[in-house]
């Protein structure tokens, strides 16, 4: 089946965008859907002087502390107040070389076991040097890992040589290397790769019609295995792919480009994610991802049919299935590179404590352009009448009422709290990173 690349319903989205003179060039930016200030926060600053915060996790045992992964391969403590108690795990010498300037690689992924409180199990995802067991050009700018570490009790401090390798793949190029790591309601752990990098899901270790749509493929794609059973883990019985011949039977879902940061929906009785993925040139969006789904990239980017040989002008229809016939997911929230460059998924919000966000989805943008520090927050009603509309969000606290840095990630603690990673440089090195809390309305 084939689908035009401009329906109604997405020119009606891209009117605010481009103002209602249709204009081309030189529009003022615009955000779809709910208008701008709809939604007010206060963002509290809790730690400061970070490197490249990539993952925040705060375990539910009581203690209030925090861990914080930084791209740069440490693992900090955090007191519940933010200031910061030591080094919980250095993986610095394990990673590969990583750029002063920009660079995608790194320790990427933190995840605490569902039961960490009474095992101290540790979970991370990081790009590693290539072994020489991989294929050089599969995994030509290194190999991520998935490992596990325990932080025994009363410790404050994990042995890095403790290290647990659970799943290794290659990384053609050092783009699109994704990384979060989650524990899904079903107990299993999800991960999420990119594509491996490069334009349009092509050269140097791609295949024919790129690795996303590839089964054979670990890149593009959300993993799920069980780590609880025999070593190095294995598989669960309802996988999607399980028995489909030479498909990769951790595959939970396929045909993403670069999967930054995914949350799961509380309100689903099944393992149901919402998932940014980062765009290529035209469209950043947010999909709504089950068992078995085919997000679409490399067919098509966001609502638009992506054209392999000319990034910048969509093809006019494309296919509506895959080469298996299976149905493409319409992406819940499409947007263009008017409103960012960059999708950071975020998180469904449940007890912030602020009446406006509670029962919505917190996402938002790495920044507005990427030759200046300026992340963006959106809120949208994923679930509501208008699940494609979004506003955005005013920080009534910071200047202009916006972050005024890139944005990294998002948190939830146990509690519902909601956390917001950011950095005042896009490099993996520097200390211009912070840790923000999203003030309820009762704070003071």
């Amino acid at each position: 089946m084939k689908r035009r690349s401009f329906s109604l319903a997405v020119l009606r989205a891209s009117l605010p965008v481009l103002g209602l003179s249709l204009c081309l060039t030189g529009c003022p930016p615009n955000t779809p859907g709910v208008a701008s200030g709809e939604v007010t926060i206060r963002l509290i600053e809790i730690a400061s002087g970070l490197t490249a915060p990539t993952e925040l996790v705060l375990p539910d045992d009581g203690t209030g502390r925090m861990f914080l992964a930084e791209q740069n391969g440490r693992i900090q403590t955090l007191a519940a107040d933010g200031s910061r108690t030591g080094t919980l795990l250095d993986l610095t010498d394990r990673l590969v070389t990583l750029s002063a300037g920009y660079d995608e690689r790194g320790l990427l992924g933190l995840a605490l076991h569902p039961q960490f409180a009474a095992n101290g199990r540790l979970f991370v995802y990081y790009v590693a040097p290539a072994g020489d067991d991989l294929d050089p050009v599969q995994a030509a700018a290194g190999e991520s890992r998935v490992s596990e570490f325990q932080l025994a009790a009363g410790a404050t401090t994990i042995d890095p040589d403790s290290e647990r390798i659970i799943l290794r793949f290659g990384q053609p190029q050092a783009t699109h290397n994704a990384g979060k790591l989650a524990f899904g309601p079903d107990g299993y752990l999800y991960i999420a790769t990119g594509d491996g990098g490069s334009r349009g899901d092509s050269g140097p270790g791609h295949g024919v019609n790129g690795n996303a749509q590839d089964l054979t493929s670990l890149l593009g794609k959300i993993l799920r295995i069980v780590v609880d059973g025999a070593e190095p883990y294995t598989i669960p019985g309802d996988n999607p792919f399980l028995a489909e011949a030479g498909a990769r039977a951790e595959i939970f879902a396929l045909g993403l480009r670069n999967p930054w940061r995914f949350s799961f929906d509380p309100t689903s009785g099944t393992p149901r994610l919402l998932v940014g993925d980062v765009g290529q040139s035209l469209r950043e969006e947010i999909s709504l991802v089950s068992a078995g789904d085919n997000c679409g990239w490399r067919i098509r980017e966001g609502d638009l049919c992506f054209n392999v040989d000319n990034l910048l002008v969509p093809l006019d229809d494309c296919d509506t299935t895959d080469a298996r016939g299976g149905t493409l997911v319409e992406p819940l929230i499409s947007y263009p590179h008017a409103s960012g460059t960059s999708i950071v998924g975020g998180v469904l919000c449940t007890a912030t404590g602020i009446s406006d966000l509670d029962g919505r989805y917190l996402f938002g943008d790495f920044s507005l352009t990427t030759g200046a520090a300026d992340g963006r927050l959106y809120v949208a009603d994923p679930f509501g009448d208008n699940p494609g509309t979004f506003g955005e969000v005013e920080v009534e606290n910071l200047p202009n009422g916006k972050l005024g840095r890139y944005l990294y990630g998002f948190a939830e603690g146990p509690d519902g709290t909601v956390y917001v990673l950011a950095n005042g440089i896009p490099t993996p090195g520097g200390a211009d990173g912070v840790i923000y809390r999203v003030a309820a309305e009762s704070d003071s």
